[in-house]
């Protein structure tokens, strides 16, 4: 058992900045690519209150004798590089779950419907992928080799795409681009 002294402290307060602040800001970039231009005051102004109960919090946290999270700890290169691939990755996921319907839609005129069925049948691999995953998992746990996998899936997912064209057909052009995206995720 820990030693009071070296226990961290409950911080209500902070906490509740950092729930409020992470809710505003998620909200706000979920309801961008729905409201943004047709009024992105609330939106901007949400970003900017949650951005700075987060900051609220961190300072508080930096600051503080026994802090709850210690964030120091985490300015390490390493930890913020790998930070920053998972952003740039959830970006690109985001990205490609947003726009390949408009892209199937809008692009290439299919009904909403078929769209729908596509996606659904690419983005199905995720499960057998983890199943596959999970089993190379429980042998070999160094994490780099998925790393290394799943973007180069990513990679030929981009691939596979970029070759699209207005004469592309959705299942033979356009679903296994999707397929190895769902192996990515």
């Amino acid at each position: 058992v820990m030693p009071v002294e070296k226990r961290s402290q409950a911080h209500p307060l902070p906490l509740l900045m950092m729930m409020a602040g992470a809710f505003l800001v998620l909200y706000s970039l979920l309801r961008a690519s729905y409201d943004f231009y047709a009024d992105p005051l609330p939106l901007v102004l949400g970003m900017a209150m949650g951005a700075g109960a987060l900051l609220y919090f961190a300072r508080h946290q930096h600051d503080h004798e026994r802090p709850l999270l210690i964030l120091k700890r985490l300015m390490v290169p390493r930890y913020l590089a790998g930070m920053a691939t998972f952003t740039l990755g959830y970006m690109v996921l985001g990205a490609n779950n947003y726009m390949l319907p408009v892209l199937m839609q809008g692009g290439l005129g299919f009904p909403w419907e078929v769209i729908g069925q596509v996606q659904s049948a690419g983005l199905i691999m995720a499960v057998p992928t983890f199943g596959i995953m999970f089993v190379i998992l429980k042998k070999k746990p160094a994490a780099k080799k998925f790393y290394v996998t799943g973007f180069t899936f990513l990679m030929v997912s981009g691939v596979l795409l970029l070759r699209l064209n207005g004469e592309a057909n959705l299942w033979t052009d356009v679903w296994p681009g999707i397929a190895v995206f769902g192996a990515f995720i």
